[in-house]
């Protein structure tokens, strides 16, 4: 099996605890998050737009500092969703619905899909 294979079971495996942990819709916990985190940092270009990710879509630069998480289909920042991860990760300000977990609206993974405006209600 190969390395990201193996990154995705993990996936899939953090996102089952916290889950069970959690028991809401918004599956926050601090070491979840850490996990998550680095996780994607391995698997997905997860992190600040810069010239990897740019490459990796083979896009220019310019365009990639574009795709943010905050203008991502999966990203949330809705009051409800802010309640719950605010408490838990305060450096958070949204979270993503595709890898349940909370993230930071200035940064991007190679999963970025384009979705609605960044907003706050």
């Amino acid at each position: 099996m190969g390395t990201n294979m193996k990154m995705m079971g993990l996936l899939d495996e953090m996102m089952e605890k916290a889950e069970e942990e959690k028991g809401t819709k918004y599956l926050v916990t601090k070491n979840i998050n850490k996990e998550m985190t680095a996780a994607l940092e391995k698997t997905h270009h997860f992190g600040y737009p810069d010239a990897k990710i740019a490459k990796f879509w083979d896009i220019p630069l310019q365009d990639a500092q574009n795709r943010i998480c905050g203008n991502c289909e999966y990203f949330d920042n809705c009051t409800e969703a802010l309640a719950e991860i605010k408490p838990v990760i305060p450096e958070s300000d949204g979270y993503c619905h595709k890898y349940e977990f909370a993230c930071s609206s200035s940064k991007v993974c190679d999963s970025w899909e384009e979705g609605a405006e960044y907003y706050e209600d």
